[in-house]
């Protein structure tokens, strides 16, 4: 095995802040435990006041990092940055691209020149965790000049940084960057939850069937109806149907406590406030069932979807976001989806689901990852 040097560039590294952050903590950590070199580069991190440069703990490693409070193109700034990547001397700079991370209007101007100043005759990578906005039927004019804005930078950043690999979580990503004439490889989203064991044995023997919002909550319509389904399913195979919403906003789940308390067959609706990892583990290892408001076609860039999946759950999915087909899953792996799913109106369906869920909770496994990122490296 060839071990390799990599610096990790995202908007900003508080822990349990920001999903991102989160995630080069977890995969750069991952890499450091196999022998490789790694480090993280938080550009514009909202966090902190000053410069700083520490060490973040990982399950797998210990991750030095230099976090910057927000991108400066001063010429004094850059010699520094310069000067800490050339110190580390990477084999690999990567980029994890979200637009807003660098700018709270998702126009980071200036950024592609300053990253080529960095990373002056180095090679790139781009894990692209988002693009430009969508352009549903009714936008507006300051939202199509947005998306317009946000597309041509992403076509500068490739142009000037050329990097040989690039990334993607979503196949509709993938589609949206081949038209730029971009060549993106899929790569899956591994959970930022440690998770401990697969779910579902703890509610069965007692009869439960547990249906689990994580972190993303939302209350309409489609939901309503879809709960209302499979709470209706459950019931008539003698489960008794609860609610549980692990974290969460508490308004949102003030507001939710109260909308889905008119379902049909749901017994209890209970929410656990802010926990800790291992607290979060331990609560979906108990599901039966998770919910998301995540439209069908993000599923696959979504954290609380991952880690519902590496919980063993299946996931009830029923939003499909308009311009997309009902087809549009949000996966690259086949088992992802078979644990999708899009209503339930008879047990079984769930059931089959269910019985997927280990093998789809193996296929996004943090190893599993790494070693396809690994595999997927071009280096010149």
């Amino acid at each position: 095995m060839i071990l390799m040097k990599f610096i990790f560039i995202c908007g900003s590294l508080e822990p349990g802040r920001d999903g991102v952050g989160d995630y080069v903590r977890r995969f750069a950590g991952e890499l450091i435990s196999r022998g490789h070199s790694a480090v993280g580069l938080a550009l514009n991190d909202r966090f902190i006041q000053e410069f700083s440069i520490d060490v973040q703990i990982t399950r797998q490693a210990d991750l030095p990092v230099l976090r910057l409070p927000s991108l400066d193109y001063s010429k004094a700034h850059i010699e520094l940055v310069k000067g800490w990547i050339d110190k580390f001397n990477p084999d690999l700079l990567s980029l994890q691209f979200v637009p807003f991370a660098f700018n709270p209007k998702g126009l980071p101007f200036g950024l592609v020149k300053y990253l080529n100043l960095l990373g002056e005759n180095r090679n790139w990578h781009i894990m692209f965790h988002e693009l430009w906005v969508g352009r549903p039927r009714k936008f507006s004019f300051k939202r199509a000049i947005m998306s317009f804005l946000q597309q041509h930078h992403i076509k500068t950043l490739i142009k000037i940084l050329k990097p040989a690999n690039v990334h993607t979580h979503l196949p509709v990503f993938q589609s949206m960057l081949k038209s730029l004439g971009v060549s993106a490889k899929g790569l899956p989203l591994f959970s930022n939850i440690e998770m401990q064991s697969l779910g579902g044995q703890a509610v069965q023997s007692e009869s439960i069937f547990r249906l689990i919002f994580f972190s993303q909550i939302d209350s309409n319509d489609i939901l309503y109806r879809a709960i209302k389904s499979i709470c209706k399913a459950a019931n008539i195979k003698g489960f008794k149907p609860e609610l549980l919403i692990v974290s969460g906003n508490s308004k949102k789940v003030s507001f939710a406590k109260s909308y889905y308390s008119q379902v049909p067959f749901l017994n209890k609706i209970t929410a656990t406030g802010f926990l800790s990892d291992k607290e979060i583990s331990d609560y979906l290892s108990t599901g039966s069932v998770g919910v998301t408001p995540i439209p069908r076609h993000a599923l696959g860039k979504s954290g609380s979807v991952a880690a519902l999946i590496s919980a063993g759950l299946p996931v009830l999915a029923p939003i499909v976001m308009e311009n997309f087909l009902t087809e549009d899953m949000g996966f690259f792996d086949e088992e992802l989806r078979k644990v999708i799913l899009t209503n339930v109106v008879e047990i079984n369906t769930w059931k089959i689901a269910r019985d997927h869920a280990p093998k789809a909770s193996n296929s996004i496994a943090l190893e599993i990852i790494a070693d396809k990122f690994l595999a997927d490296l071009i280096i010149t």
